[in-house]
Formats: structure tokens, sequence, C-alpha cells
């Protein structure tokens, strides 16, 4: 698992809010087939993860589409992270 975090220099249109995108490691199509549209796919969840100041993009090195099936602690982990960063409601 790779984590990427967004710089602070760039403006976030979605402030603070804990953000994370989660990407597959593995390309779907097997075999020698091109890597470019998986590298746009790659571009555009770190755009995502851009949207906000504690954006993080991970990349779920041995996943493919279904990450959920493939790496179900990956996503567990993403979601308990989420939910530590966010702010805590008074009662």
């Amino acid at each position: 698992m790779h984590r990427q975090s967004r710089s602070d220099s760039n403006p976030a249109p979605l402030s603070d809010l804990p953000l994370v995108i989660l990407t597959r490691g593995v390309a779907d199509e097997p075999g020698g087939g091109s890597m470019a549209p998986d590298s746009e796919h790659r571009k555009d969840h770190a755009a995502q993860a851009a949207l906000s100041r504690r954006g993080q993009l991970i990349v779920a090195a041995r996943s493919g589409h279904h990450i959920q099936i493939d790496e179900p602690a990956v996503v567990v982990q993403a979601v308990r992270n989420a939910l530590m960063a966010a702010p805590k409601a008074s009662p």
C-alpha cells in the first residue's frame, strides 16, 4: 500500500475535510497491455484527493477494481483513519 498526501500550497475546495481515495495497484487487463489507462486513472484519483488539504491517495498494491474484496483490511483501515480524522461532534 502506497500513500500520497497532497501539498498544502494549492487551494482545496473541500478545505480540511478528511478525504481518502483508494485506487487499485493491479491493472484490470491481464497481459502485456499498455499501462496508459491506469496512469490516467491514477492521475484522476490524485486530483480527487487534492480536493482537500487532508486528502490522501492510497494505492492498494495487490488489488484490482474490487479493493474491498482483494484487500478488505486496506478499506477498513482507510475508513478508521477518516473517522479518527473527522471533527468530533459535541453532544
